[in-house]
């Protein structure tokens, strides 16, 4: 697993992500959980292979059998995009509140900060789309996930000022975006 992340980032070796599959591949097959999610995302982001959902989800229900939190946040990326699976909100507010509670569990900032970026990330997105189509009656219930992942982080003391720290970045980006795209 770790050659795979060796090469999949570029350390210490030239950046390779067919190697970095390679790798990943092997200690996935050993049943290797940080394997697993790391090969779903490579599917999931078509990093050094083509875009497969399918097998982007299978490999993070692999790692998400091992409680691989950072596997329930990206599949729950998938929900919500509907990336080889129907949207659904509420399966994506499950394994997203499952995610940081198991993060929090083993106290691994890097873990946790990954896992509040996937959530982040989702709510500025779902409250963009729903701003953009609230008028079409898709956007209350994307408001509503965005509320409801708003209120699991903030009940996490732990993560709140880390929360409030991407908060702050991504209403910044909100309003320069809101600038940029006026008329």
């Amino acid at each position: 697993c770790q050659m795979g992340y060796m090469y999949n980032q570029g350390l210490g070796v030239e950046q390779d992500y067919e190697k970095a599959k390679e790798y990943y591949e092997q200690a996935a097959l050993l049943g290797y959980s940080d394997a697993q999610c790391n090969l779903g995302y490579m599917y999931q982001e078509g990093l050094g292979v083509e875009i497969n959902y399918e097998e982007a989800i299978k490999w993070y229900k692999k790692a998400i059998e091992q409680n691989e939190s950072i596997a329930k946040s990206n599949l729950a990326e998938m929900y919500i995009y509907g990336h080889g699976v129907e949207v659904d909100c509420k399966k994506a507010l499950e394994l997203y509140e499952e995610a940081l509670q198991d993060a929090l569990k083993v106290d691994d900032e890097e873990e946790i900060s990954i896992v509040l970026f996937n959530i982040e990330s989702s709510l500025f997105t779902s409250i963009l789309i729903a701003w953009k189509v609230l008028l079409a009656g898709c956007g209350p219930s994307l408001l509503a996930f965005a509320g409801i992942a708003l209120f699991i982080i903030s009940t996490s003391s732990k993560v709140v000022s880390m929360f409030f720290s991407c908060l702050f970045s991504t209403i910044k980006l909100a309003i320069l975006l809101a600038n940029f795209s006026s008329p």
